[in-house]
């Protein structure tokens, strides 16, 4: 595989994860906190999530299972453990998992990872953890503007 193509995806994902903790960053700890309905999510477990699937990623990056999901997809969410409840722990913690991502991609990015009954290749992986990032980003975003906060903080 193309090295600018891997250099390429791997910033990507890089960008994601520094523009997703200004984003945390810019918010309020009640804003962070804040539910806003029956099935709705706070920022602090939508980013939890964020964090554990770059976690499970490198897992299988690594070759490793890791393990079942441990909710029913739809019908109830992962949330964040109440250590990871402040910006700075949450921050620490993408960081982290963001870092323990970036140590295992596979070189090339063309290794063939086997999820389940499927294989998709790694830099597919990577790619959907930009993704994933940027989605629960617009998140924080439409957060920050229900709020009042129109600026682009990255």
């Amino acid at each position: 595989m193309d090295a600018d193509f891997c250099a390429y995806a791997t910033k990507q994902f890089t960008d994601s994860i520094d523009r997703y903790i200004k984003d945390v960053e810019a918010l309020s700890a009640e804003e962070m906190g804040r539910s806003w309905g029956k099935g709705s999510r706070s920022a602090f477990d939508f980013s939890y999530e964020v964090g554990w699937l770059n976690r499970r990623i490198a897992t299988r990056f690594r070759g490793e299972d890791p393990g079942p999901i441990p909710t029913k997809f739809g019908e109830e969410w992962l949330e964040a453990p109440e250590e990871l409840r402040t910006k700075e722990a949450l921050a620490q913690y993408l960081r982290t998992t963001a870092d323990e991502l970036i140590a295992v991609i596979p070189e090339g990015l063309d290794k063939v990872i086997k999820v389940a009954e499927n294989k998709t290749p790694a830099y597919q992986m990577l790619l959907f953890a930009s993704l994933h990032t940027s989605y629960h980003d617009a998140q924080l975003n439409y957060i920050q503007s229900m709020s009042g906060d129109m600026t682009v903080h990255w």
